[in-house]
């Protein structure tokens, strides 16, 4: 069952968290109507999908061999260097 949920998020999950991601932050370092409704619009139209890619986000570290294959997603996506952390951080204050 383990090595059923890597091929998934190998083969379709990833991708839709990395699509997530990165309108998401698209969204927070340039705020506009278009990029916040694209986030927005992507949410409220969620599917079976982005459902199955936050649980194995979620559950990853429970499972080892998941956790093998979604830990440098989380590494490359969420544990942003200082600079661009910075950038997002004065983009929110509106600087």
């Amino acid at each position: 069952m383990d090595e059923l949920l890597v091929d998934l998020w190998n083969s379709v999950l990833a991708k839709r968290a990395t699509a997530l991601f990165e309108m998401s932050m698209t969204a927070a370092e340039s705020p506009s109507v278009t990029s916040v409704g694209a986030l927005f619009d992507s949410i409220r139209d969620t599917t079976l999908r982005t459902w199955r890619a936050s649980t194995c986000l979620l559950t990853a570290r429970r499972i080892p061999t998941l956790n093998e294959e979604v830990e440098p997603f989380v590494q490359s996506h969420f544990q942003l260097d200082s600079t661009r952390a910075n950038a997002i951080r004065l983009s929110l204050r509106g600087v």
